[in-house]
């Protein structure tokens, strides 16, 4: 006969494993914000000052696609 329950272990494990995985991603967020921070490297690190609403006019807009779309074709 198999047993239907499952043991306790299984949990501890399992919480664990959740606890670990949650530390090291911690971890590797604020270990690659600091070094990217350090050394000026932007693919790291997004400076503070810089608002969302600043990054989205960086963006290029519609009629700039087209004049690079264009461009490109001749």
């Amino acid at each position: 006969m198999i047993n239907q329950t499952t043991p306790w272990q299984f949990y501890l494990y399992l919480l664990s494993i959740i606890i670990v995985t949650v530390l090291g991603c911690t971890f590797q967020f604020c270990w690659y914000k600091k070094q990217g921070k350090d050394q000026g490297n932007k693919g790291y690190y997004l400076e503070d000052d810089d608002s969302l609403q600043n990054k989205l006019r960086k963006l290029p807009n519609l009629d700039d696609i087209r004049k690079m779309i264009s461009a490109g074709k001749e």
